[in-house]
Parts: C-alpha cells; sequence; structure tokens
C-alpha cells in the first residue's frame, strides 16, 4: 500500500512538472492578441515586442512596447538575450519576420510566444490603436545613411 501511494504521489508531481514546463509557440490573430494584452497588461513576465526597423516603428506601434530592429546586425542576437522564461508577443509589419522570429525563439527555448498574424497592417485594419513617434528630418536623414 506504501509503495502505491509513493507511485500514485510520484505521478501528480511529475504531471505538475510537465505542466509547468508546458512551451507555447503560436500565432494569434489580432484579436487574440488584443485579449491577451489586456488580459496581461500589468503582468511584469509579459513583454509586447515590435521587431520592425526604427522608421516603421515610428510611423505607429501598439502601446508600451519594446522595439528591437530584427533586420539590424545584432537584431538576432539581442532578442536572444532576451529572458526566456518571460512570456512575447511579437509582431512586425505584415507577419513574416515575426513568423521567422517565432521559429527563431522556438529553437532557442523561449517557453511562451505568441506571433500576432498579419502584423501592424492587421492591426490597423482592424481598427486598433496605434501610438505615434514624431520623426524629424534628422531621423529621416539618419536611416537614409545607415547601412
Amino acid at each position: 500500500m506504501k509503495l502505491f501511494r509513493t507511485i500514485l504521489i510520484s505521478c501528480f508531481l511529475l504531471a505538475g512538472l510537465a505542466l509547468q514546463a508546458q512551451v507555447i509557440n503560436t500565432s494569434i490573430t489580432t484579436q487574440q492578441a488584443d485579449s491577451l494584452i489586456k488580459v496581461r497588461v500589468n503582468d511584469p513576465s509579459f513583454v509586447v515586442l515590435d521587431i520592425r526597423t526604427d522608421m516603421e516603428f515610428a510611423s505607429g506601434h501598439l502601446e508600451n512596447v519594446v522595439q528591437i530592429n530584427f533586420l539590424e546586425r545584432r537584431g538576432k542576437k539581442k532578442i536572444w538575450m532576451l529572458d526566456r522564461n518571460k512570456a512575447y508577443l511579437i509582431y512586425c509589419r505584415s507577419g513574416r519576420r515575426s513568423k521567422s522570429a517565432l521559429d527563431m525563439m522556438k529553437d532557442k527555448k523561449f517557453k511562451e510566444v505568441y506571433n500576432m498574424l498579419g502584423g501592424i497592417k492587421a492591426w490597423t485594419k482592424e481598427g486598433y490603436y496605434v501610438a505615434k513617434e514624431k520623426v524629424t528630418e534628422e531621423d529621416r536623414y539618419k536611416n537614409k545613411t545607415k547601412k
């Protein structure tokens, strides 16, 4: 009887560990992304990650995001350096870069990553709010001369 109880307790513990180790790497719609942001707005372990260029970011972005230029030479490395135990909602302009980033983050063992299908284009098409940054002529010039 003692052996049976020990085995049963061990099974429950292993099942609990398996649930804790659940990995989520998936693409979601803009509606699902909006719901996710609303539910986790005060969660410090949740990060909205904009992986577009500086100029794309300045043209409009979701609020309270971290921006990393995925196309920049060190962009991928910056993403690799992020905390793998946090949850990330990633987006780009149309969904292509963020899908690549999702796959990369999955390979790097990030625990919870959501890719917003259609990117900021789908977000704005659905009528969701975007924050805008003022872009100065100096910013435009810097962007054109960077190589």
